[in-house]
C-alpha cells in the first residue's frame, strides 16, 4: 500500500483544497493509500478541522511558506524553508512515505523534498500563467523550477490542456511526465425559494484585487442608475486583503442598501439560494469551479474569458464569456442579463444540461484511481 504524505499550501477551504480533500477522501475509500497530511500555520476556516473529522488521516503543522512573486521575498522563504525541510524528512522517514503530493506551483516544499528523498513525487498546477507582467514564481526560480520538473520520478497533474501549454510555454520546456484531469463542481442541492422582488447578482471567491470585484461593483452601481425601475442586488461571499476598499467603494457609491457582503462559509448552499445571476469576472481563473456549482443548479453564469473553462462551455450558449481588460464587457454581459430574462433562463438551463452532459465526476473518479498508483 501507497504510504502518500499530501502537502497542502495553506489551511484555508477555498477551490484548491477542497480539490485536494476529494482527492485525499478518495484515496482513503478506495483503501488506495495511507494518508498524512502537512499543512502550514496560518489564518483557517476549517479546512484542518474537516481533515481532522476525517478517519484515519494524520494532520502535521509544519513552518514551510509558499514562493512569492517578489524575488527577494522568495529568496528569503527559500532559506527559512530548510527548517521545515528538515522536519518533513523526519517525518518521511519515520512514516516510511514513498510518495508526495503537493498541492499548487507555489508550493515548492514538496517537490524539494521528493528529490533529496529520492521518491514519487505529483504536483498538483491550480495556478494559470497569465502572460502579463504577474508572474506567481520569480524568474531566479525558473532554473530550479525546470529541474524538478523535468524529474523521472515527477508527475504534474494540469487541470486543462490550456493550462499546460501555457506552463510549458513559460518554463520553456516540455513536461516529460503530465496529465490532465479536469476538476469537476459538485453537483449542489438546489432548494426551493420564493418568487424574488428583485433580480440578485452574486460572487463568491476570495477578496483580491485580481478578481475584479471593485469594477463589479462599480458596473452594478452604473445598471442602478440605468435601470431604477428594476429592482436588483448583489451578494458578495468571500474574505481577504481587499475588503476594507470594497466597504469603502460600496458606501461612496451610495450602495449600502444594495449590496451584502458575507463572511465565507463552508456551506454555500444558501448562498447560491440566494442568487439568481453569478458572475466571475476575474483578470484569471485557471477553471472556475465556483462558477461550475453555480451551474450545477441551473444559475446562469458571467465567467472571466481567460479561464480553461473556455475548453468544455461555449460562449452565448452555457454561458457568457467577457474579457476582464474590457470594463463595458462586463457591463453589456450584467445589462443582458438584467433585462432579458428569457436570455438567461436559455443560459442558465443550457448550462447545466452541459455540465451533466460531461459527466466529469466519473473522468475524475478514475484518473484520480490511476494517479495514486504512480
Amino acid at each position: 500500500m501507497k504510504k502518500i504524505l499530501f502537502i497542502g499550501h495553506r489551511d484555508m477551504f477555498f477551490g484548491a483544497e477542497s480539490v485536494l480533500f476529494r482527492i485525499i477522501s478518495h484515496a482513503l475509500g478506495n483503501k488506495a493509500a495511507e494518508v498524512s497530511v502537512v499543512l502550514p500555520y496560518g489564518r483557517s476556516n476549517g479546512f484542518r478541522e474537516a481533515l481532522r473529522e476525517t478517519e484515519n488521516v494524520s494532520v502535521i503543522r509544519s513552518p514551510f511558506r509558499l514562493v512569492n512573486p517578489r524575488a527577494l521575498l522568495s529568496l528569503l522563504i527559500m532559506l527559512w524553508n530548510n527548517m521545515a525541510l528538515l522536519q518533513l524528512w523526519v517525518v518521511c522517514r519515520r512514516k516510511r512515505i514513498n510518495v508526495i503530493y503537493s498541492n499548487t506551483c507555489i508550493n515548492i516544499i514538496g517537490p524539494l523534498l521528493a528529490w533529496i528523498l529520492n521518491i514519487e513525487h505529483i504536483w498538483h498546477f491550480h495556478e494559470q500563467p497569465t502572460g502579463g507582467s504577474f508572474r506567481w514564481i520569480p524568474a531566479f526560480l525558473y532554473p530550479l523550477y525546470r529541474k524538478l520538473l523535468k524529474r523521472r520520478q515527477n508527475l504534474v497533474v494540469f487541470i486543462s490542456h490550456q493550462q499546460k501549454e501555457l506552463w510549458e510555454k513559460e518554463f520553456g520546456i516540455t513536461i516529460p511526465r503530465s496529465v490532465v484531469i479536469y476538476t469537476p463542481a459538485r453537483f449542489l442541492r438546489k432548494q426551493e425559494v420564493p418568487v424574488r422582488q428583485a433580480v440578485v447578482f452574486g460572487f463568491l471567491g476570495s477578496f483580491t484585487r485580481p478578481k475584479n470585484i471593485l469594477p463589479l461593483i462599480n458596473c452594478f452601481g452604473t445598471l442602478q442608475h440605468k435601470y431604477p425601475e428594476i429592482p436588483a442586488r448583489l451578494h458578495i461571499m468571500g474574505g481577504g486583503e481587499q475588503k476594507g476598499e470594497i466597504m469603502r467603494t460600496i458606501q461612496a457609491l451610495g450602495l449600502d442598501g444594495q449590496v451584502s457582503v458575507l463572511p465565507h462559509s463552508r456551506d454555500v448552499d444558501d448562498f447560491f439560494a440566494g442568487i439568481d445571476i453569478f458572475v466571475l469576472p476575474s483578470d484569471f481563473e485557471s477553471w472556475g469551479l465556483v462558477a461550475m456549482e453555480a451551474m450545477s443548479i441551473e444559475i446562469p453564469t458571467i465567467i472571466t474569458s481567460n479561464t480553461s473553462l473556455t475548453e468544455i462551455l461555449t460562449h452565448r450558449e452555457d454561458t457568457v464569456f467577457i474579457d476582464p481588460a474590457q470594463p463595458d464587457e462586463l457591463l453589456r454581459a450584467m445589462e443582458e442579463m438584467l433585462i432579458q430574462q428569457v436570455f438567461r433562463d436559455n443560459i442558465a438551463k443550457r448550462g447545466y444540461q452541459k455540465l451533466k452532459a460531461l459527466n466529469l465526476e466519473a473522468a475524475f473518479e478514475k484518473e484520480v484511481s490511476k494517479l495514486l498508483l504512480v
